[in-house]
């Protein structure tokens, strides 16, 4: 029975690798055909601070255009942590909006909502310039509720691993080993490189979600890993599925700790949130995780999140407001 669910698991794997490249074949093609040139940013607005050594572009998007509390509880940790922030937002927020979080960023800048966050984090780079002072780069999205821990534990986690490029999570979904990009962590030597610096330049713009995880989320981790950076994450993939079934008691999943080897294409951030979040201290939750899924899997988290101390009201509130500026829609 264990080979049989194995055989079973490693074909749906296959299927859902090869649906994948096919969907990559044809977006690729479409971006090829249709591709335009766009400006990077609408508008701009603020000065850099220039004093600190951290650099965040922060990416944003809401479907009521709306400035959420969780997004600023989020802010204010990362203005505590020290970076200058350049919010770039793709939403049509109003000025009523833009004025809740500029007590904590450096500079809001506004786009169309075309090509995702790694557009966003190009518009930011662009309106900065100069990067080349700051001493890290962080890429981080409102994707999360967060900091559900305090961030000083990642703080000091990337000023004292080995790793070139951190990130909260790291994944082989898709067959491709990348670190997830919702919080992605660059070291100067990374970002003034001539490989950062040309990513970038021929960034394409693309609304296909398949071309951009690829070319970009997964692509940046490829490209830097081929130029001899480390990448390493936070809560690293293997070390949290080895955990997850050792301490299972479930003989198939003791059977699939032992093979892991063979079922690297899960999400961590949606199979392995739980011990994420209590043993490995993960700071962050996926909104699509409690947004969007049904599984049995995930009906305690309003228990799992409150023994981190994190408001729960942040979260509830969004959901409900969420909930019912959609149906108004």
């Amino acid at each position: 029975m264990n080979i049989l669910r194995m055989m079973l698991n490693r074909l749906k794997d296959w299927l859902r690798i090869k649906t994948y490249q096919y969907a990559l074949f044809f977006a690729k093609i479409k971006t090829a055909l249709f591709y335009k040139s766009y400006s990077s940013y609408d508008k701009k607005e603020g000065d850099i601070e220039l004093s600190r050594k951290k650099l965040c572009i922060f990416s944003s998007f809401d479907p009521l255009n709306r400035i959420d509390d969780y997004v600023i509880f989020y802010l204010q940790a990362l203005e505590k942590a020290g970076f200058s922030i350049v919010f770039v937002t793709t939403s049509p927020i109003s000025n009523e909006e833009a004025l809740k979080v500029k007590p904590y960023v450096s500079l809001i800048i506004r786009r169309a909502n075309l090509a995702f966050d790694f557009a966003s984090f190009k518009a930011g780079l662009d309106s900065v310039g100069d990067y080349r002072g700051y001493d890290l780069l962080l890429f981080a999205n409102d994707s999360v509720y967060g900091p559900l821990h305090p961030l000083n534990g990642v703080m000091d986690f990337i000023n004292s691993c080995k790793y070139d490029v951190v990130g909260i999570t790291d994944s082989y979904e898709y067959g491709a080993y990348h670190l997830q990009s919702y919080f992605l962590c660059f070291k100067n030597k990374v970002f003034t490189s001539d490989v950062f610096k040309s990513f970038f330049s021929n960034f394409k713009y693309s609304n296909n979600k398949t071309f951009i995880v690829n070319e970009y989320e997964i692509g940046l981790s490829r490209i830097l890993k081929k130029a001899g950076f480390e990448l390493g994450a936070f809560c690293d993939y293997l070390d949290l599925s080895t955990d997850l079934y050792r301490e299972s008691e479930d003989k198939y999943l003791q059977y699939y700790n032992m093979h892991k080897h063979l079922y690297l294409f899960e999400n961590p951030c949606l199979s392995f949130w739980k011990i994420g979040i209590g043993k490995f201290k993960c700071p962050f939750i996926k909104k699509s995780l409690i947004i969007s899924t049904t599984s049995s899997n995930i009906l305690d988290w309003p228990d799992i999140i409150e023994e981190t101390g994190y408001d729960i009201n942040l979260i509830k509130n969004h959901l409900k407001y969420m909930s019912n500026g959609l149906r108004k829609i």
